[in-house]
Parts: structure tokens; sequence; C-alpha cells
């Protein structure tokens, strides 16, 4: 199971990723020849780069719920389930995750660690909490085709899972009992794309971006970073992460239902866009 399976949650809004351009430079680690104006701000690659002070924090930022899917039902609003609009916020007890490199000479595989997700329902601020399992990034491609000065107009995914789950609230929604019940063992399936970050100082947005993404059902022994099912595999020229036709490569899940019409549901995620589509045979 993972976050192509139902029952699932859609969370959609935004993300901080406040990373030290200084850290990015391996001429700056010798402390016998670094220089004061390395840690300048700049925007031309020179000196300090363009956030010399980050602090390295990885978070979201005003994430909601705001879809979900419980068997062939789609859920849109809240009057349907108090889930839609909850927020999905960062932990309240420790400091934010950390976006990384390694490497900082292969920084095409960031990682985030030290995070930690919790369902905020309100009046019961910690509907579930899990421990993000570190992963770097995957599936580097040119998303953003024109844009703002500086914005990176590469996008993302992380594919992980949140594990040692902690259900600490009850609430009346028949989506969370249903995806408790199916990840009784402390983990939940999740993959999100970041996009749209920017790296300006001058705007109001900076080392902000957005962020899509699905929490679906999981079990101990099944893969973290991956998903069995269908790789969609988008053709590309000479650059690897520009598609030909304008859509990444991403993964889908073949469902056949029954017992009345004879339907093959199909889940797809992608580093486009989360959508579901679903296709009557024949």
């Amino acid at each position: 199971m993972s976050y192509l399976d139902v029952p699932r949650l859609v969370f959609t809004g935004g993300f901080q990723a406040d990373v030290s351009t200084v850290n990015n430079d391996v001429r700056y680690f010798d402390n016998a020849t670094f220089q004061k104006q390395y840690h300048d701000l700049s925007t031309t690659g020179d000196d300090g780069g363009w956030n010399p002070v980050g602090t390295g924090i990885f978070r979201f930022v005003d994430c909601r719920i705001t879809g979900a899917r419980l068997g062939n039902q789609q859920i849109v609003s809240a009057a349907q389930d108090p889930i839609i609009g909850m927020a999905l916020e960062n932990a309240d007890d420790r400091v934010f995750g950390k976006l990384v490199d390694l490497d900082p000479q292969q920084q095409m595989v960031s990682q985030i660690w030290g995070m930690q997700l919790r369902l905020d329902g309100g009046g019961q601020k910690a509907l579930f909490t899990g421990d993000f399992v570190p992963v770097a990034f995957m599936n580097l491609w040119q998303r953003q085709q024109a844009g703002v000065r500086l914005d990176q107009k590469l996008g993302a995914i992380y594919q992980s899972v949140l594990r040692d789950v902690v259900w600490q609230s009850e609430v009346k929604s028949e989506v969370l009992d249903a995806l408790r019940a199916a990840s009784a063992q402390g983990f939940l399936s999740i993959n999100f794309n970041l996009y749209g970050y920017a790296r300006d100082p001058a705007i109001s947005r900076y080392t902000l971006g957005l962020v899509a993404g699905v929490i679906g059902p999981c079990q101990p022994d099944e893969p973290k970073h991956f998903v069995i099912g269908r790789q969609m595999v988008a053709a590309t020229g000479q650059n690897p992460t520009a598609p030909t036709n304008g859509i990444y490569s991403f993964q889908c899940k073949v469902r056949i239902e029954k017992p009345s019409a004879p339907t093959s549901a199909i889940a797809c995620r992608s580093s486009t866009a989360k959508a579901s589509l679903s296709i009557t045979a024949s």
C-alpha cells in the first residue's frame, strides 16, 4: 500500500527551504582562507550567494487538507468529512526539519532530516504525528518554464514514509478512521511535489515555494521510497530534465473494481500535480 491507495489525503500549501548558500561552496570550509565578504549577500553568484545566512530549516507553511479519497468517493468539502480544511503542521515541541546536501559538491539529491509532521484539527492539535524518514528528492525536472527572476525553475518530489505515527485524538472523520485502520502499525506513506521556489531577496516569497502532496496507508514491510506500480517514464531530448511533451515521469497503480460495471480505476500522481483518473471499460 502507498499514497496511491485509498484512503488517502491530499494537501496543498507552501514550504520554506532556508538553505545556506555559504555551505554550498567547499572553498569556504577552510577557516584560514575564509574572507569576510563570503558572508555578504549576492545574486550574481559570488561572495556569499543569494542566502548566506540561511538556517537550513525545511518546513511546511500554511498546508491544508484540500481533498481525500474514501473507497470510490472523492471528498472535497468539510460537509462530506471534517478532514477537509485541517492543517498539516510541523512539530510543535521541537525544531523544524533541516534540508541538507550530504555532499556539498552534489546538490542534486538534497535530503530532509529531522522533520516531524502532525495533523492539526483546531481544538485537537495532534490528530496524528509522524517522523519523516530522511530521503533525497528525485524526478528533478523543468516544471517552471518562465517566471520571476531567480526563481528555481526545477521541481522535484519526495517519496518516503512517516514512521512512529501516533494517533493522539479522536475526531468524527470516516477518512481518518479508515486511514488509521489501514495503517495500524505506525506507518503512513507520503509523497509531495515542490515547485515555484523563490531565491530573490527582494520579493516577499524569498526562500518560499509551493507544495502539493498525498498521504496514504503503509505497512512496515513495504518499500519506503518507491511504489510498486507502473512507472510512466517521460520522453526527453538531450536534457534529461526537460520532458518532450511537458509532463515528467510519474507512477500509476491500476485497481480493478467490482461488482457493478467493469471499471478500471487508475490513481496517478505526477510531478506536475496530484490527480485521480477513472476509466470505464467499454
